[in-house]
């Protein structure tokens, strides 16, 4: 099995063939190339359901610890510095992200904005700086291509009582 790390993206491939999730009973350390160095201790990170984290496996480990909350991601596409062809060119490659960010059980909702300015999800992880790192990969986001706002969530407190 090899693995191949494309700015913002991960992709495993074996024999040829894309494979969705590595092996379950195995968690990996990506060996990485940053300017013709291999980093080798502090990620990027696949656990042990295949889930791309960007962080090393003991930075991932504490932050698993921590409980879960949702978020609200805003998006508005940036159409003053990017037209619609280029948004059109990666379409495709956002599409495939956000299943996977679906797949992996980060994206719980998510929406289309009725005026086609963007889109807007509820996701769910540790804190705000996964959240991020998260949206970060994708290709409109990892472009510069959107504008991102993050609103941490909490329970409505009007029922209980």
């Amino acid at each position: 099995m090899s693995l191949v790390i494309h700015p913002g993206w991960m992709r495993t491939t074996m024999g040829g063939a894309d494979a969705p999730n590595l092996p379950a009973e195995s968690a990996v350390l990506i060996k990485r190339t940053v300017d013709g160095e291999q980093a080798t201790d502090n990620g990027p990170y696949i656990d042990t359901q295949g889930n791309y984290m960007p962080w090393s496996a003991a930075e991932f480990d504490q932050r698993k610890k921590r409980p879960s909350m949702q978020f609200l991601v805003l998006t508005r596409r940036n159409s003053g510095e990017f037209t619609a062809k280029q948004f059109a060119e990666k379409f495709d490659l956002e599409v495939a992200r956000a299943r996977e960010l679906y797949k992996e059980q980060f994206t719980r909702q998510i929406w289309h904005r009725a005026d086609g300015s963007g889109a807007c999800q509820i996701v769910e992880g540790p804190d705000e700086d996964y959240v991020w790192d998260k949206i970060r990969t994708l290709p409109f986001a990892s472009a510069g291509m959107l504008d991102i706002t993050i609103v941490p969530l909490k329970p409505y407190t009007g029922f209980s009582g």
